[in-house]
Parts: structure tokens; sequence; C-alpha cells
């Protein structure tokens, strides 16, 4: 069972849903279950047929505190050996089922917050006391195992890193963006994200306005929403970038559908763990302009598959960013270089085979 809080969208969800798809059905029979609303992902998930379950909770206030009851009965129900949780509240659930179980069910939990030590203190707690229950942990990048192994105090093995992987399937571009875009003459400048403040996209905005400053062809699209759409519209129509920065809105799939109309991926995060957003650029060959937050430093190789610059530097960004939209050949030869180097390391594939060994490993079974 792959538990989540929810699966209304974002880069865990996105995992969840890439292992849901591309486990081994020979080996492993999946349901994926949320604690909370199923989400769009979930609803992807569910058309294909991919059974989604939600764990019911109770509308009092203590009765929110049991609901690893109801996660019990339904394991119970769908005899599952092993918990595969991905936030601290279905890692604490999933805790609680274990001992339940007198340590019959397995537990995993991969981390994927990218801010730690900056994180609330009661979930700090909270994740503290029940890894120490689970079976086994797993950190998305390399960076982030090190903040948690010496935040919590995690023995060497019992965690280890598997990176986040997509898959790549055919492009099936957004019919209106992409009529939108075509003929413009201008190099599409595009990011995918959560409308919120880790995300940077304040300092899009900044740079949006040095390169419409400096005349360079280029045009923004940013795909997502969140809470902080409405003021990020309104600070771009006070700085004059209507034209220039075009908000897309929540997009299904939008590594497949808004990913390849962007010639450049910018990611101006201000923390990551490991970003599928770049993972799914890459695969798309598109260069990138990221961060160095997370393990962005290790995915993109600088000045081969795109560029490296400091959070909040916007003449860095707006420096890269320019001179790749000047340059055609240098936009394909850093995109090849970045395809090459996904196919090589985070392909849905590879994620999946690396999390099938640690379920193989805890169940006692010999791998196929």
């Amino acid at each position: 069972m792959l538990l989540t809080s929810s699966l209304a969208g974002g880069g865990a969800e996105r995992v969840i849903a890439t292992l849901a798809e591309h486990i081994d059905p020979t080996r492993f029979t999946v349901t994926v279950a949320h604690l909370k609303e199923r989400g769009g992902v979930g609803d992807e998930l569910a058309a294909r047929g991919v059974c989604v379950v939600g764990i019911p909770r109770s509308r009092s206030r203590l009765g929110r505190y049991l609901s690893f009851r109801a996660l019990g009965r339904i394991v119970r129900e769908r005899r599952i050996q092993l918990l595969h949780s991905h936030t601290t509240y279905a890692l604490t659930d999933g805790a609680l089922c274990r001992v339940a179980s007198m340590g019959a069910v397995r537990l995993v939990h991969t981390f994927h917050f990218g801010n730690y030590p900056h994180y609330p203190g009661r979930y700090v707690l909270m994740e503290r006391m029940a890894s120490k229950v689970a079976s086994h942990l797993v950190a998305v990048g390399r960076e982030q195992r090190k903040v948690l192994q010496a935040l919590y105090g995690i023995p060497v093995g019992a965690i280890s890193t598997v990176l986040n992987g997509t898959d790549c399937p055919p492009s099936q571009p957004d019919a209106e963006w992409a009529g939108r875009l075509a003929g413009s003459g201008r190099v599409v400048v595009g990011t995918t994200a959560t409308f919120i403040e880790q995300k940077g996209l304040d300092h899009l905005l900044d740079v949006a306005e040095i390169l419409q400053r400096d005349a360079v062809p280029a045009v923004f699209v940013v795909t997502g929403d969140g809470p902080l759409r409405a003021r990020l519209e309104a600070r771009r129509d006070a700085m004059g970038l209507h034209g220039m920065v075009h908000f897309a809105g929540w997009k299904a799939r939008a590594g497949v559908t808004m990913t390849p109309l962007y010639d450049v991926l910018l990611q101006p995060s201000l923390w990551e763990a490991m970003s599928v957003v770049v993972l799914e650029a890459m695969g798309a060959s598109k260069p990138i302009v990221a961060t160095d937050v997370g393990d962005n430093r290790h995915v993109v190789e600088d000045g081969v598959t795109g560029f490296i610059v400091q959070p909040g530097d916007v003449d860095a960004m707006a420096a890269r960013l320019s001179a790749l939209v000047m340059s055609e050949p240098l936009r394909q030869r850093l995109g090849s270089a970045g395809r090459h180097r996904y196919e090589q390391h985070y392909t849905a594939r590879v994620m999946t085979r690396e999390y099938e060994d640690v379920y193989h490993r805890l169940l006692g079974h010999r791998p196929a």
C-alpha cells in the first residue's frame, strides 16, 4: 500500500503515481491510499485502473487522531503486507498500524520535504518518533539524506537514498497553449510549480522584468496554481509584465501537456529535495536554469545540461536565460545532454526497481 495524505498534486504525488503504475504486477498487488482528499492525481490513477481508496476520517477532534484504526481495518481486509508512507501523517498512522499488528506489517517511509531542519516542530516530533518504528527509511536526495541523519540521528543502515524518477510518455501538448504560443517568434521560458513561497515565483517576475528591459525575445509560461496566484498576478500587472508572463493555471499531467511547449525550464525555487519537474524537463530534452537547492547540483550538470545559480540571484538567472534564449544551438546541445543523463539515471524504471529491491528485502523475497 502506497499511503499519503492527499493526491491533489505535486512532486511527491507524481512519485507515488509513477510507482503505482510501474511496480511489477506479477510480484506485487498495489493499493494507493489517501488520508484526506483524493485530488487530481488520484482521479488520474483511478481512471487508469489503479486501486485508489480513501481512509475514512471521523469528524470529531478525537476521531481525527484515530485514523490509524480505519487504516488498520483496510490493511487487514486487503491483506496488506507492506505499507509505504510518503507524508508525515501517513508515516505516523503507518507506524501506529505497524505497532498494532505486532510488527507483522512492514513499513517503509520516503521523506519528500526539502527544507529540513526548517520544519514545524510538531512534524519534527512526529517524524522523529514514528521513524523509529519504520522497517526502513528512504531519502530522495543525497543532500536531504545528510540532513535527515543529523536531525533524527538515523543510523547509516536504516536509511537509503532512492533518487526520484519519472516516466516520459509521448508528449500531448495542450492545444490551447500551443495555439497561443505558436508564431510568437519568442523563446518560451516555462516553469511548473505550486504557487507557494518555496517556489520563488517572485524571483521569476524579477527575471522577466530584466529580460523585458533588455529586449530579450522571451515569453514566460507558469503552469500551476496555489494560494499566491492572485498576489503574483497583481504584481505581474503592476510591473507591466502582462504580455511577458502568462499564468496557465493547473494542468493535468503538466509534464506531458505543458513541458513540451517550453524551450527552457526555469526553476527559481528557494528549497527542494529532488525536483520531479526538473527530471520531466530533462526527459523532454529541455535545457534548465535551476537554483542550487536540494539535489539540483547533482542532477543538473552546470554548463552541460543546464545552469545552476544561487537562490534569489535574479541577475544570474537572467544572464543564463538570455544566453539560452539567444542561442538555439546552445539550447539543443544542453537539452540533448540532459535527455541522455535522464535516460541513464532518472527514469521511472530505475526508481521503481530500487524501491522493489527494498520491498523484496523487507519481505524476505528473492528478487526476480
